[in-house]
């Protein structure tokens, strides 16, 4: 697979067996879906966009957003095994995963929603 290849391009090539080493159909479909639901789930599209650019070990729970407003969003994408639990504050994302969002994210998006993700983690400091 080309290495600047899109989600919608590694898919297809996927389907069409025309990629090198196994892939599971449980990947094919878990991208398939993340990719419906964050379309349709602007908190699940702003956790992907973070993710697709910061450590893929570590992510920091604090890092994805307000808790209320993150738990279901997370919660999916752990089900779709793109999040794995490090520890109670800590994620990880699959290389892969990662570098298939990050294809489809401009990295500012990513910075912005970064950005406004730790003010409101001040706001609630302040309150």
């Amino acid at each position: 697979i080309d290495e600047g290849a899109n989600i919608q391009e590694y898919l297809k090539e996927m389907k069409q067996g025309m990629s090198s080493g196994e892939v599971t159909t449980a990947v094919t479909i878990s991208l398939e879906k993340v990719l419906e639901y964050a379309q349709k789930d602007e908190i699940m599209a702003n956790i992907l966009e973070i993710v697709a650019f910061i450590n893929p070990d570590r992510i920091q729970l604090q890092l994805l957003g307000k808790e209320k407003d993150k738990t279901a969003a997370i919660r999916k994408l752990r089900k779709l095994n793109i999040l794995r639990n490090v520890n109670s504050e800590e994620y990880s994302i699959h290389r892969m995963h990662q570098q298939a969002a990050r294809k489809n994210i401009p990295p500012t998006t990513a910075l912005k929603v970064l950005s406004r993700n730790l003010l409101s983690l001040f706001k609630e400091k302040d309150d």
